[in-house]
């Protein structure tokens, strides 16, 4: 019969003062010695006024010792709160990376304001230098006294004492003879804008283009399951704005405007590289590789077993609500869109002008001069005679918006909204004058799964050294138990707990158990 070990945790404080006028960052990883090619979970919570902060989008990155990112992603808040994967590249060199994370809001001459700390890589393919276990140097590294004993696939439960606004409690394999820096000193410049954007990110990311002429427009639409389309134009200091509002995720963003000019995006990520002085340099013992061959096969368990479930948000960003909607497969088809339009679609009228279609849109009252926007899945189309003339074959659905629109400062003559049923814009050929951009998409918000082995018909292999991981938002109420399985691993686990008090302070309780 299985026992049921109890763990009780007391707790201590971690002096911190009195939150700023900033963001102010806390940061939890999973684990911070990984196997190239690994994934580990990744918390991140933002506050201001020991509130949750409103920003929407938290950034992270890890960078090498010459200052190159080798991961550079960004997540989305809710509530001040993300969970996110830090996924490594297979290719990743052995050594320690330097781990940064910020928001909009982060200022860079405040050490609070953004999180930094070392991760330790091994590639197996190429490890780290070896030392003998007769020269492995324990200072340092002693682990206090060891609380219970637990056996293989065994409930634990872990009832900390305390509360506070937000809870995490981590439980993870330690590796004895490999211990991971805790400070990091970053060399800093006074010629660097401490400040990391110009738009505060409370709607969803801000996307920021350059090479804009006064009075020029931009467009950009994100591609993924549902497209959306956004706006943008010049702002006094030469830069477009564009606020891409919700929580989307896109495998593909396309840039264009209403003139031809060598347009381009800036990157979302702090321009600055960090540059430290005293980098800490990996070395393992013999007696690690033990360990690192467990890992091995717990990275390959982890990809088919243990991988996070996602939130796939499918909201559609629209400029104008349709007046008029048109489901084809309702009607005749025929070989163009512009027959489609005169014969089935009153508010769209067709013109000829010097052997090229235009369209106008009959409004209540008047006819307009100019031709409307035609947007098809979410991408503007300028040229209205190739449209036009386009097989609808493929179109799904058009949706018509009949009415004057102002975008910022440009005027819109009415809205056509063209649908595919593919989402893949009917295999009409966009132009070059559109940009692909190489952008990456923010991660969504993702949960993750543990094992429950009470079930025996659960045979599934488990080698997991992250055994408990959970991030919770209270309202000062006391903490329940957690419970949670030991994996098939032995060897020294620790139970770390944070909270989050109304002073502003973090409370941190700790303590270990061996399974066996």
């Amino acid at each position: 019969m299985k026992r049921t070990c109890i763990l009780l945790i007391s707790l201590f404080l971690v002096a911190t003062s009195q939150l700023s006028a900033q963001d102010e960052l806390k940061v939890f990883l999973g684990e911070d010695i990984l196997l190239s090619g690994d994934y580990t979970q990744l918390g991140i919570y933002a506050s201001r006024d020991q509130k949750p902060s409103d920003v929407r989008v938290a950034y992270f990155e890890l960078f090498t010792k010459e200052g190159l990112p080798v991961v550079q992603e960004m997540v989305y808040l809710k509530n001040g709160l993300a969970e996110a994967v830090l996924r490594l590249p297979e290719s990743i060199q052995s050594g320690y990376y330097l781990f940064r994370s910020y928001t909009s809001d982060s200022d860079f001459n405040n050490f609070k304001s953004f999180h930094q700390s070392w991760v330790a890589v091994i590639n197996p393919d190429i490890p780290p230098a070896i030392l003998p276990d007769s020269l492995y140097n324990q200072t340092g590294s002693s682990i206090e006294k060891v609380s219970l004993q637990a056996g293989k696939k065994e409930k634990v439960i872990l009832d900390p004492k305390g509360s506070g606004k937000l809870n995490f409690v981590k439980v993870s394999r330690q590796i004895e003879t490999l211990t991971v820096p805790s400070e990091v000193e970053v060399v800093t410049s006074s010629n660097i804008n401490p400040k990391f954007k110009n738009e505060r990110e409370l709607a969803g990311h801000v996307v920021k283009v350059k090479g804009l002429q006064q009075g020029e427009h931009v467009f950009l639409s994100s591609i993924g399951k549902v497209n959306d389309l956004y706006f943008g134009e010049v702002k006094d200091d030469g830069y477009a704005y564009i606020f891409m509002d919700g929580e989307k995720k896109y495998h593909t963003l396309l840039l264009q405007s209403t003139q031809v000019s060598g347009i381009e995006i800036v990157s979302p990520f702090w321009e600055y590289f960090p540059k430290v002085e005293d980098w800490p340099s990996l070395q393992i013992t013999e007696k690690s590789l033990e360990s690192i061959k467990e890992m091995a096969l717990q990275k390959e368990v982890k990809k088919h077993f243990f991988l996070p479930d996602t939130t796939d948000v499918t909201r559609v960003q629209k400029i104008a609500d349709a007046y008029a909607i048109y489901d084809l497969d309702d009607y005749n088809r025929f070989e163009s869109l512009a027959l489609t339009f005169r014969e089935y679609i009153p508010e769209v009228l067709i013109r000829n002008k010097r052997g090229k279609i235009e369209l106008r849109m009959r409004t209540p009252g008047s006819i307009t001069k100019e031709n409307p926007l035609v947007i098809l899945d979410g991408v503007p189309i300028f040229d209205i005679d190739a449209i036009s003339k386009f097989d609808p074959k493929d179109i799904r659905r058009i949706e018509v918006s009949n009415r004057y629109y102002k975008l910022g400062s440009l005027q819109l003559y009415g809205i056509i909204n063209l649908y595919s049923f593919n989402n893949d814009f009917a295999n009409f050929p966009i132009g070059s004058e559109v940009m692909i951009l190489d952008y990456p998409s923010p991660q969504p918000s993702l949960s993750w799964n543990f094992p429950e082995h009470s079930n025996k018909r659960n045979r599934s292999p488990d080698f997991r050294s992250l055994l408990h991981w959970n991030i919770t938002q209270t309202e000062n109420k006391n903490i329940e138990a957690v419970s949670f399985y030991t994996s098939e691993l032995e060897g020294l686990f620790s139970a770390e707990y944070y909270s989050l008090d109304d002073t502003g302070k973090w409370v941190k309780a700790i303590d270990y158990f061996e399974v066996k």
